[in-house]
């Protein structure tokens, strides 16, 4: 590692330690659901349950990018990591692009 990266890295476990703790717990939680899995096996009649799956995924990947990008002290590009998520996981894979949405409004 860079010794900038380090030198950001180590400031920011001591400014934020807890919150990075917790970030740590959450994203170890989801892995375990993942691991530890006892509900039945996706319907592959269902299609909405591997798009949720795909989307779960995905959504745990960006997650765990956002958290060691602010990690070694790029919390700014990991800040533009959560709109992909909310947009771009969910939207897109749900086949939504928003014009129903503004029918709806009108």
């Amino acid at each position: 590692m860079h010794p900038y990266l380090e030198e950001a890295r180590d400031q920011v476990a001591e400014q934020y330690r807890p919150q990075l703790a917790a970030c740590d717990r959450l994203r170890d939680h989801a892995i375990a659901l993942l691991e530890n899995w006892k509900g039945r096996p996706l319907d592959p009649e269902k299609h909405e349950e591997a798009i949720l799956a795909a989307i779960f995924a995905r959504s745990l990947n960006t997650y765990w990018a956002a958290i060691e990008l602010a990690r070694v002290g790029f919390g700014e590009q990991a800040a533009m990591l959560q709109p992909i998520t909310i947009r771009g996981h969910g939207r897109r894979a749900l086949g939504f692009d928003g014009t129903r949405a503004r029918r709806r409004a009108l």
